[in-house]
């Protein structure tokens, strides 16, 4: 295997486990990168990188007014980059369950 691309290969999976380590953990990225001794700077680079493979696969959605009163969400979805998506709508459920069946 070339060495340029196993290098590649475990940086990549070397900031995709601290990105999911993040997630779990609540903190800031600048708080996560302090507590773990990592270049904050370079992190961002990852996060940037890891999250613009997946951008092709996103697709538009149409948001709902707030006239709801249900301030609890339905369910909430937390990704590997640490972001977080709270659904407080059943038909955004049934969106989604439509586009991954």
């Amino acid at each position: 295997m070339d060495k340029t691309r196993s290098t590649s290969n475990e940086n990549k999976t070397y900031w995709e486990n601290h990105l999911q380590r993040l997630g779990a953990s609540g903190l800031s990225r600048k708080k996560y990168c302090d507590e773990h001794n990592l270049n904050y700077a370079r992190f961002h680079y990852w996060i940037k990188k890891l999250s613009a493979s997946k951008a092709e696969k996103l697709i538009a959605v149409k948001l709902l007014s707030h006239e709801s009163t249900n301030t609890t969400p339905l369910c909430t979805l937390h990704f590997k980059n640490a972001m977080t998506l709270a659904i407080y709508h059943i038909d955004v459920i049934d969106f989604i369950f439509a586009k991954i069946n």
